[in-house]
């Protein structure tokens, strides 16, 4: 009977008693940290950060090297002493999960860009120098403007959401009219500027090559005529869409009356309308009857 219990028993992991109460003093120095960066401050910051900020916190108040601290204890710890704090787990695995408060206004997310650099643009390595979080954002500034600017290789799936986030902001924001019926008058280079973000443009400029420099100014980034007149045009496709067709822009007016007068194809306008390109057939008669009154 004794064979058959040591034969069918389970096997199980001793743990050593108080493990999670190890190392209380630096701990409770380490949370002071976490409640002002985090709590009050609303930063984001990543787990292996905050691990290597508590492993320094510990051998500078204990002089123990706990290199090997395991970020799952860490956050074990911190999941129990701050309730609201959030966990996400990036889609590249390979990245370590990012810690934020669960109370951080939106707006924070997409405005603070500092504050996105931090917590998004810095790679997942491990950082030899782990006792200022903040030090890489203020000693990479260099006399270029795109110097402090992350690598291509470093950009994420989440950097990319939350530039478009902004630019979806910027978008949204536009609030320019043209007056009924518009006039030739309105259907100008100048008043398709009206519809288009500075941001928007920029981005575009930079996207196609047109522009390599970043302009924090919130002006048009200098380009060809020609270039300007392109993107421009693909820009107010994109606040057409972004709109649903409600924000009639210079170019989906103008190119639905050209293509009304030159053609007088019913059927040709409803394909361009369909592949977003101009106004509908519809509004395109409204427009012409109005000018005609």
């Amino acid at each position: 009977m004794t064979c058959y219990r040591d034969y069918t028993r389970y096997l199980t992991r001793s743990s050593e008693p108080g493990t999670e109460n190890k190392y209380d003093v630096a701990f409770t120095q380490f949370c002071s940290y976490v409640n002002q960066k985090i709590i009050v401050n609303k930063e984001i910051l990543r787990l292996n950060k905050l691990n290597q900020q508590f492993i320094q916190q510990v051998k500078d108040t204990d002089g123990i090297d706990i290199t090997s601290y395991k970020t799952t204890s860490l956050k074990r710890r911190l999941q129990l002493t701050f309730p609201q704090l959030c966990f996400h787990r990036p889609k590249d695995r390979r990245q370590s999960e990012i810690v934020f408060v669960d109370d951080i206004p939106v707006d924070t997310l997409v405005e603070d860009r500092q504050l996105l650099k931090e917590a998004l643009h810095s790679p997942s390595t491990t950082d030899t120098d782990t006792t200022d979080l903040d030090s890489e954002a203020t000693t990479s500034r260099k006399k270029t403007p795109s110097s402090f600017l992350p690598s291509v290789d470093q950009l994420t799936l989440s950097d990319l959401f939350m530039s478009a986030q902004a630019l979806k902001k910027e978008i949204n924001d536009v609030d320019a009219k043209l007056p009924w019926p518009p006039t030739a008058l309105h259907l100008t280079i100048d008043a398709a500027q009206s519809f288009v973000p500075a941001l928007l443009f920029n981005f575009l400029a930079w996207a196609v090559g047109a522009h390599s420099d970043p302009s924090e100014d919130g002006q048009y980034v200098k380009v060809e005529d020609a270039v300007q007149n392109r993107i421009l045009t693909i820009a107010q496709d994109i606040v057409y869409l972004a709109s649903k067709g409600r924000v009639q822009t210079p170019k989906h007016l103008s190119l639905a009356m050209t293509l009304r007068h030159l053609s007088g194809s019913s059927q040709l306008i409803g394909l361009m309308n369909g592949l977003g390109y101009c106004v509908s057939h519809s509004v395109a008669l409204e427009h012409d009857t109005a000018l005609a009154k």
